[in-house]
């Protein structure tokens, strides 16, 4: 069985277009999210895009979808530079908006995976993965197995989550969604800010056909589990959460002291923020740092495994942290890497990084920084 890497990434989301920009904006300090429109005169904070076309918050609903969702992904596919490749699709709302956008302009119907091979000149339409917010790293699971086979030599895992009013509404009628900016672990966390986000992972086997400095920056996916407990279908379960901890930890042959760094869910629950960190000082004897990142730009649903994978492997390699300016709850008892309280990049060679779903699905993985 061959090793599969994680070589390269990029990420579109409210922090800029790039990863690079992204980082430079994480340094400058969080970002007010912009405002989106509820009936009844009431309004949500909401994480859009830096730099999409036609961005019009008054009109987001109305304006051509297919237009900001496609310059998105052809700008993080463009980066990873992977001719003609596997691709899995990763995303929760998938083309609700684009569908909406037909049935108003009566055009025909948006094929979502369709729609982006023919705009990219792909030949294969991508394989596409919907389980809610656990949806990037259920893909990843699908697209190593091929890849260990020796089947493939490359894939790419594409996560695209993009504004649409009904996803937006539907959050609301559960009273899942703060009314201020997202403050995951926050003494006075009120609920998830949602965000739009695109972000590829290119995986490969091939590590010897990339440059010395790629080989450097390149991560081994030592394991990945997958846990679905339809007991608490809206949120995490502490029973399932240990189970897929525990898993990822076997698959990898690793003990717990062995992880360096552990990127949380941590949307900003009240009670999933605590059932998450709960479920880890059952795992671990004492937990090791965790950074949270959706303080900087929202949840991005389906495509919140790829754009907060991408994120932190930019946090690590640049030693640069999410900036905290809200009180913690002291009661989670979380060691919380911020700008504030970093982790050198040295000290973060084997992570955890854990997506929690809709409908009870628990999912962790482990990277292990390539050594050379």
């Amino acid at each position: 069985m061959k090793d599969v890497y994680i070589a390269a990434y990029d990420l579109h989301s409210c922090l800029g277009e790039g990863i690079s920009e992204s980082i430079n904006t994480l340094k400058q300090g969080a970002i007010e999210p912009s405002k989106v429109d509820l009936p009844e005169g009431q309004s949500r904070p909401y994480y859009l895009l830096r730099h999409a076309p036609e961005q019009n918050i008054q009109n987001l609903s109305t304006v051509a979808w297919q237009t900001r969702t496609l310059h998105a992904v052809q700008s993080v596919t463009n980066q990873l530079a992977i001719k003609q490749p596997f691709v899995y699709l990763a995303s929760s709302s998938l083309d609700i908006g684009g569908i909406r956008d037909a049935a108003q302009m009566g055009t025909p119907q948006f094929d979502f995976g369709h729609q982006i091979a023919q705009a990219l000149k792909w030949h294969a339409q991508p394989i596409t993965i919907n389980t809610a917010c656990t949806s990037t790293f259920n893909a990843l699971g699908m697209a190593i197995h091929p890849l260990k086979a020796g089947h493939q030599d490359d894939a790419m895992i594409l996560g695209v989550e993009m504004f649409n009013d009904y996803t937006l509404f539907g959050f609301e009628a559960m009273q899942l969604l703060a009314t201020n900016a997202a403050q995951p672990l926050g003494n006075n966390r009120q609920g998830l800010v949602m965000g739009e986000a695109v972000a590829a992972l290119h995986l490969t086997t091939q590590l010897n056909a990339l440059s010395a400095k790629q080989q450097a920056k390149a991560w081994r996916i030592l394991s990945y589990a997958n846990v679905v407990n339809g007991r608490n279908p809206t949120g995490a379960t502490e029973t399932a959460l240990i189970q897929a901890c525990q898993q990822a930890l076997a698959e990898a042959d690793l003990e717990t002291k062995a992880i360096d760094l552990i990127k949380l869910q941590a949307a900003g629950s009240p009670l999933n923020d605590a059932v998450e960190i709960s479920a880890l000082h059952q795992v671990f004897d004492l937990v090791p740092p965790c950074v949270a990142l959706k303080m900087a730009m929202g949840h991005t649903l389906g495509a919140s495994g790829a754009a907060e994978t991408a994120l932190l492997l930019a946090c690590i390699d640049q030693e640069i942290w999410p900036q905290i300016d809200y009180p913690l709850d002291a009661l989670l008892n979380v060691p919380l890497v911020t700008q504030q309280t970093p982790i050198a990049s040295n000290l973060a060679q084997t992570i955890m990084l854990i997506t929690l779903g809709f409908g009870g699905g628990h999912s962790v993985l482990i990277l292990q920084r390539n050594q050379i």
